[in-house]
């Protein structure tokens, strides 16, 4: 029983702080939204600092695309840059409103904690280690660290997101096409900026 009203408590919380922040959401008003008392709230996660923990944490778990099955689509592809597309197009179409929305107010209200949680969440990581494996081979610059490489893709279109969220409707990405348009060019982008410059041979003299 304690189970199921924890799991009512948990879905308001996210309901409530993706819509309204920490400061924006209250405990009465979350547990009138998942009809139980505020005592029952505080005998199962003791304070509402908890609660917006597990409720962030929650969020990062069910609004985005697994990091194993990020990997895995990385990894089915020979070719990187098409891999890097098509992972990066499926991890965007898969982002949740509610988890756009928590992180973002988690990293004003709880920058430590969201910072925490988002290091081993967002596929940056996961990122990371397949940027190692193209600079050993030879296929990527490598005088930039591969984290800061991965966080540099992963955080525009994750700012992309959140932008295209909050705009105007007419000014909105909503169609696959457009959504695949965008995660292209900034792969593109980003491979531009990555690939090692291919040393110019010096023209013989004849």
């Amino acid at each position: 029983m304690a189970s199921k009203v924890a799991e009512k408590l948990l879905n308001a919380a996210v309901e409530s702080f993706a819509a309204d922040g920490f400061n924006g959401s209250t405990t009465k008003a979350i547990s009138d939204r998942a009809e139980c008392t505020e005592g029952s709230l505080f005998r199962l996660f003791g304070s509402k600092d908890k609660l917006f923990e597990a409720a962030v944490l929650k969020a990062f778990q069910t609004g985005r695309m697994p990091n194993e099955e990020f990997a895995r689509i990385l990894e089915n592809d020979d070719n990187f840059e098409r891999g890097l597309r098509k992972a990066m197009l499926e991890f965007y179409e898969r982002l949740d409103d509610r988890y756009i929305r928590i992180t973002t107010f988690a990293a004003l209200d709880r920058p430590d904690s969201a910072r925490d949680l988002l290091a081993d969440t967002v596929p940056s990581r996961t990122l990371s280690h397949t940027i190692e494996r193209e600079v050993y081979r030879g296929n990527l610059r490598d005088d930039i660290k591969p984290h800061t490489a991965a966080l540099a893709l992963t955080m525009s279109l994750w700012q992309f997101s959140l932008c295209s969220r909050v705009m105007a409707s007419e000014f909105k990405t909503t169609s696959r096409e457009a959504k695949r348009a965008a995660v292209k060019n900034f792969v593109e982008i980003w491979f531009r900026g990555m690939r090692k410059n291919t040393p110019k041979t010096p023209r013989k003299n004849r």
